[in-house]
């Protein structure tokens, strides 16, 4: 997987996050559009971040770049970006806007600063698990090494599905022990972390992550990818393992068009920014303009092109502070 196709993948993942966040947006699932139902429906957009993540771990892991100042560093630019927005969109605009909507015990804040808890917006739920994962992994993938890709894929995947129950069934337990409902998150996750991770360790042994006769094939891979949301829209399941793989490996053989280098790329390139800051400008402080737009489609399309503008406003910021505090 190439850096571009990461990219895309990435920039896959941020249309999808916007989708499912829709009936947030809109205050009620039922005054959204069938169609925007059914893609709400089939998006499990953090899977995808996962899994990308995991390859680009797992390929430092294996060059001996994976060492904890490298992942201490990376967690830390992850955060200025978290941080830059909540001053910007809570400190700033949300006590000016919104007097009282933001407002936590001092405990509550610290919390919800270091993304513990989502007093502010539940929409960063897997910043915390995923620093976690993200720590962990050079145990993980050490592992990995040691169980292999089949046996590591299917303890993962029964240990995701277990969350996934003991999430569903003791949700308000949970809720009340964010330390232990943080490690069933991360146990969770793990799953998609370590497919991304086998794909890495699989072309790393000289295979090839494509299929020969469908490179380059786009209207092909367009179609087959069509199939495959439908299919998964069809299946009354709340999670299906593997799905967000079958769509990065489909997207694997895209070939470059002037749509993914024009639009794509950029968003996948903002996408870390916008999951950041998508919440609070359309949901939190803005919903009722989003709202006069009237139709869902356009909401959404205002959605992403406003995000991704304030992405491209703030990202520059990030990366300055960053370079300040030596974290590149």
């Amino acid at each position: 997987m190439s850096r571009d196709q990461s990219t895309l993948v990435k920039g896959l993942a941020i249309l999808l996050m916007l989708i499912y966040h829709m009936p947030r947006l809109l205050g009620l699932e039922q005054a959204m559009t069938p169609m925007l139902s059914f893609m709400a429906h089939i998006s499990n957009p953090v899977v995808y971040f996962l899994i990308v993540s995991g390859y680009g771990l797992y390929y430092a892991y294996r060059e001996k770049r994976l060492t904890y100042p490298y992942l201490f560093k990376r967690t830390l630019r992850l955060y200025v970006s978290f941080w830059l927005v909540l001053l910007i969109f809570v400190v700033g605009l949300g006590s000016w806007l919104r007097p009282g909507m933001f407002s936590q015990s001092p405990l509550g804040h610290v919390l919800s600063f270091l993304g513990w808890e989502w007093g502010y917006l539940q929409f960063t739920w897997f910043l915390f698990p995923y620093v976690l994962i993200s720590l962990c992994s050079p145990w993980l993938f050490r592992l990995l090494d040691r169980l292999g890709n089949i046996l590591s894929i299917v303890i993962t995947l029964a240990v995701s599905l277990a969350m996934t129950v003991v999430i569903s069934r003791y949700i308000d337990f949970l809720w009340n022990n964010m330390a232990l409902y943080h490690v069933v998150l991360t146990a969770q996750m793990s799953f998609g972390f370590t497919i991304g991770a086998v794909m890495a360790r699989y072309a790393l042994a000289g295979h090839s992550l494509t299929w020969s006769r469908l490179k380059g094939r786009n209207w092909l891979v367009l179609l087959l990818l069509a199939v495959a949301f439908v299919a998964r829209g069809l299946i009354n399941f709340s999670t299906v393992p593997g799905f967000p793989a079958l769509v990065i490996w489909l997207v694997l053989h895209f070939d470059t068009t002037r749509f993914t280098t024009a639009v794509m790329l950029p968003l996948g390139r903002m996408s870390m920014m916008m999951w950041f800051c998508h919440g609070y400008i359309a949901v939190k402080l803005f919903n009722e303009y989003f709202l006069m737009l009237r139709w869902p489609w356009l909401i959404w399309l205002v959605w992403v092109v406003v995000s991704y503008c304030v992405a491209c406003l703030l990202m520059p910021v990030s990366n300055r502070i960053s370079r300040a505090l030596k974290l590149t």
